[in-house]
């Protein structure tokens, strides 16, 4: 091999090894680890931690809910996709369950993956009875594209690693171009119907439910109040808050930490003004 060749390659080299500690010392790929399941598609997997950036913390405790208590009796279960999950751009106590805790005084437990819709989120209430048993209340935050079919397992989606990256660069690479022009397997369509599941979960408690239906951005238009009678009672349209006027958002869907803690507000209220 030729010495200019070989001052190239090992200057490739080099800079492989600079960006791969570089990556690893900013903790950009501290993120959580999922884990299939057949019922409820995709679940972080439980007694986990970190900080993405080594700033944003998250946390997920035995259960894989958002917090690091042990599961106890009592509270109020939360569950939901991204909303409640809040991603890799919130920290822990900004997050939708801290925040909602914080308003009711009382332990929330947060159950959630990102792009989780209602069947997803009944199946694995249906899986976990004893939790289902154990809390005084549920509360399901749903937004439009949350009923249709659910969400399934696909291995090469880089949004829900299934093991720590062997290489730090790489991940980074596939997740932010690589997997744009990949395409992922199509969902399949199943004869569920959520209305039914959904029916057939309250009639498994007596304990309270409120279903928040959830919109984003002013500008965003969605017909989400069209499912209220199908909850009669137990719904809650937020976008007919006149406080959500003011909620502030980091995308179009999502909100950022005033906008959840306004979420929050508007929520802890229907919660205490329940009969």
């Amino acid at each position: 091999m030729k010495r200019p060749a070989v001052l190239v390659l090992c200057a490739l080299v080099l800079a492989f090894l600079a960006a791969e500690i570089g990556l690893r010392l900013s903790g950009v790929v501290n993120l959580p680890i999922y884990r299939a399941d057949r019922d409820y598609g995709y679940i972080p997997i439980a007694d986990q931690h970190g900080a993405w950036r080594n700033k944003n913390r998250w946390m997920h405790n035995g259960l894989s809910m958002q917090t690091a208590e042990p599961f106890r009796d009592g509270g109020v279960l939360l569950i939901g996709d991204s909303i409640v999950n809040g991603g890799n751009q919130t920290d822990q106590p900004q997050r939708l369950g801290p925040q909602l805790s914080a308003q009711i005084d009382q332990t929330v437990w947060p159950i959630s993956a990102g792009s989780w819709g209602l069947l997803n989120e009944l199946a694995w209430l249906h899986d976990n009875p004893d939790v289902v048993r154990r809390v005084d209340g549920f509360v399901f935050i749903l937004n439009g594209g949350d009923f249709g079919d659910p969400s399934i397992w696909r291995s090469n989606d880089p949004n829900y690693p299934a093991h720590k990256p062997i290489s730090d660069v790489y991940f980074v690479l596939d997740r932010q171009i690589l997997a744009k022009f990949r395409k992922l397997s199509p969902t399949p369509v199943t004869d569920r119907d959520w209305r039914r599941e959904f029916s057939a979960f309250r009639r498994t408690t007596n304990k309270p439910i409120l279903v928040v239906l959830y919109s984003g951005r002013p500008d965003f238009h969605d017909d989400i109040e069209k499912y209220a009678p199908d909850f009669s009672e137990d719904a809650l349209i937020v976008k007919a808050d006149p406080r959500w006027k003011r909620a502030s958002f980091r995308d179009q869907g999502h909100v950022d930490a005033a906008g959840t803690a306004l979420l929050s507000e508007i929520v802890a209220d229907r919660l205490e003004h329940a009969p």
